[in-house]
């Protein structure tokens, strides 16, 4: 709900809230949104309906950086999805496989200090 109500300036809906100034804004905020939905969806639901659900939370993180402008990450997101699933076809990785976060250290590229994502 949070998505599309972020979304009603752009198509020019009553709102008493504060909404975003701009239509790049209200893409963010949608899309941010969004993101966090289906991670949640992927996180709950079992293996069997995660893998879409982190491929609609990940296609949402790059809608958002797109609208952001933010091209390095948008970049670095293609970048570590590519190698997750470059991994996880060499792993042959499935439903049962255990993976750590520190997997986006080893498919990191060489001479990144830390990737974005990494805050700590």
């Amino acid at each position: 709900m949070a998505a599309g109500v972020a979304l009603y300036p752009t198509l020019g809906f009553p709102i008493s809230e504060p909404v975003p100034s701009n239509k790049n804004e209200c893409l963010i905020a949608s899309s941010s949104a969004k993101a966090s939905e289906w991670a949640a969806k992927a996180a709950y639901n079992g293996p069997s309906e995660s893998s879409r659900a982190t491929v609609e939370a990940f296609d949402f993180c790059r809608q958002a950086a797109e609208a952001a402008g933010a091209k390095r990450i948008v970049a670095e997101l293609r970048l570590d999805f590519t190698g997750l699933c470059r991994v996880a076809a060499q792993g042959e990785w499935d439903d049962t496989t255990s993976v750590s976060p520190s997997i986006f250290v080893m498919i990191t590229e060489v001479g990144m200090a830390k990737p974005w994502w990494r805050f700590w």
